[in-house]
């Protein structure tokens, strides 16, 4: 087994540092170039061969990692520094890891902050819509849209989207359901559908929502249990106006979270030109421009692409 914290086990030139955090599909590190010059972030997905359907699964990993590299130089997006696929010698698996910048996350930007005011959630929701947006016009979905999956890229003053390596074809019916429960739409939770054109809007809205409702989901109220709050929206029940938005930015906010993806909104230039529409005169106002497309020079990697060592 890799001692994944030794200098230079996974690229020559870095060490891990720390694990930062885990999901469904793995752990996730901190990483730093050896001569301090660089930090970032390692995500480690371990495919065990017992698996069920591993090759399927494999080449669908792979795919979702050729489309961020493919996603790599489009603005709202966060780059993939390297990444590689390691067979084990005992033919137990394969150890997949994706190296990105060490951009702080949605959460760790407001901490401090207290509420975020109106400006900067709309800040937010444009770039990242945008970003759906991009997806959309490529026919794929992020499928796990969440805070932890938004980043603030100082450099360019703007948030991106990462935590890619859930995207998948929204003409892919054999994909499983995957997300985090508070940020998935009705139809999807309610297993209705594996994947939804709308979903990552659905979950965007539920994001900027809990920013205007004093950090709570919607019906979540004194002595009420989380589960029930989430039970009440995924019946179908529609939500309540959040506490701290204006009535422009909740009625966009509400239909986000329309129950029936027939009342969202349908794209997310829609969505980013809505939100927009919700700065003040005296405000900052961020027009919104076209999505850009991926460089149509940059193929997606295949499986094959990938660098292959064993350790």
């Amino acid at each position: 087994m890799m001692n994944i914290q030794a200098p230079g086990a996974i690229w020559e030139g870095w060490v891990v540092t720390e694990q930062l955090g885990r999901d469904h599909l793995g752990p996730v590190y901190r990483a730093m170039a050896m001569d301090g010059t660089q930090r970032s972030t390692v995500k480690h997905i371990a495919l065990e061969a017992n698996t069920p359907d591993f090759d399927a699964c494999r080449e669908r990993l792979s795919e979702a990692i050729g489309t961020m590299m493919q996603l790599s130089g489009t603005p709202g997006f966060v780059p993939v520094e390297d990444s590689r696929f390691d067979f084990r010698e005992d033919g137990t698996g394969v150890d997949v890891f994706i190296r990105t910048p060490g951009l702080p996350g949605l959460t760790e930007y407001l901490s401090g902050m207290g509420q975020p005011d109106q400006p900067r959630v709309l800040a937010i929701g444009i770039d990242i819509a945008r970003a759906i947006d991009t997806l959309q016009q490529m026919d794929m979905v992020h499928r796990n849209l969440k805070p932890a999956a938004i980043f603030w890229d100082e450099g360019s003053h703007s948030f991106r989207l990462g935590n890619l390596w859930n995207v998948c074809s929204l003409k892919d019916e054999a994909v499983a359901v995957t997300g985090t429960p508070n940020f998935m739409p009705p139809e999807v939770y309610n297993r209705q559908a594996v994947t939804s054109r709308t979903m990552d809007l659905y979950a965007l809205g539920t994001v900027l929502y809990r920013l205007m409702n004093g950090n709570r989901v919607p019906f979540l109220s004194y002595g009420m249990q989380p589960e029930q709050a989430l039970a009440i929206r995924m019946n179908g029940t529609p939500v309540p106006a959040p506490s701290d938005a204006d009535p422009r930015l909740a009625a966009v906010l509400q239909k986000c979270l329309a129950p029936s993806p027939a009342d969202r909104y349908q794209t997310g230039a829609e969505l980013a030109k809505a939100l927009n529409a919700c700065y003040p005169a005296t405000g900052v106002n961020i027009d919104p421009q076209p999505p850009v497309k991926p460089e149509e020079s940059v193929k997606p990697h295949g499986f094959r692409n990938f660098r292959t060592t064993r350790k």
